[in-house]
């Protein structure tokens, strides 16, 4: 999943300091998790897809299309997302 996590944020164009930022997450957490390091809690990973808009079940197995489907967006917009992650 760390891999995962270092090309979406490649793909973006951010440095481990913004992607922190926009998940509300230490830099040195993201940091340990994309090097497989420490497992990501299932809220960081919520609010990182939410984020960035891919799909939760891509990004905790690797299949399928990674661009979240209307429906999954649809159902995080109706639910508020806490960004307490650790």
């Amino acid at each position: 999943m760390g891999r995962r996590i270092r090309a979406l944020r490649a793909r973006f164009g951010h440095k481990q300091h913004k992607m922190a930022d926009n998940c509300a997450i230490k830099p040195q957490y993201l940091s340990r998790v994309e090097v497989g390091a420490q497992q990501p809690s299932p809220v960081f990973i919520r609010v990182l897809c939410w984020e960035y808009e891919v799909s939760e079940r891509w990004m905790w197995t690797g299949l399928g299309d990674p661009r979240q489907p209307p429906e999954e967006a649809e159902r995080l917009n109706r639910f508020s997302i806490l960004k307490v992650c650790p």
